[in-house]
């Protein structure tokens, strides 16, 4: 709701129809919002830095839930680069324990496709050859 690229797009949206910054497009995209954040647009970056401000918070929560060693994060949002995610560690150096989060390593996912895809797709594989080992051949197919 608050740090997905939907929500971010659908922002951007509002400030090109209400203030139309220079070098805003009306159909935004994450990678060119990043883009303007890091040459100083303020709209672009104030935008990246609450979404990201608000997935570090998530983050918290989560680390202090399960304490995991490593959180990978990934999806559109990591197209919008180093404002974004310098805001989400910041977020979350700020709101957890200083050895709790020297502990956890954040990073984005280098993987080029959505990992919930390429779980899918593995899925699908092994089904796939599962199935065909215990497929019967009939006799007329054989001859």
């Amino acid at each position: 709701m608050f740090c997905s690229s939907t929500a971010v797009l659908k922002e951007a949206e509002l400030i090109w129809t209400t203030e139309a910054p220079s070098g805003w497009q009306e159909k935004m995209t994450i990678e060119r919002l990043g883009d303007l954040a890091a040459k100083g647009d303020v709209h672009a970056k104030r935008l990246l830095v609450r979404a990201g401000t608000f997935l570090g918070i998530g983050l918290v929560n989560l680390i202090n839930t399960y304490n995991p060693a490593m959180i990978i994060v990934g999806d559109e949002m990591t197209r919008a680069g180093d404002v974004w995610f310098d805001a989400v560690k910041a977020a979350v150096r700020r709101r957890s324990l200083e050895e709790v989060y020297d502990n956890t390593v954040i990073e984005m996912s280098e993987l080029p496709i959505e990992p919930a895809f390429l779980g899918t797709g593995t899925l699908v594989t092994m089904k796939l050859f599962e199935s065909v080992s215990s497929l019967e051949c009939p006799a007329a197919a054989i001859s």
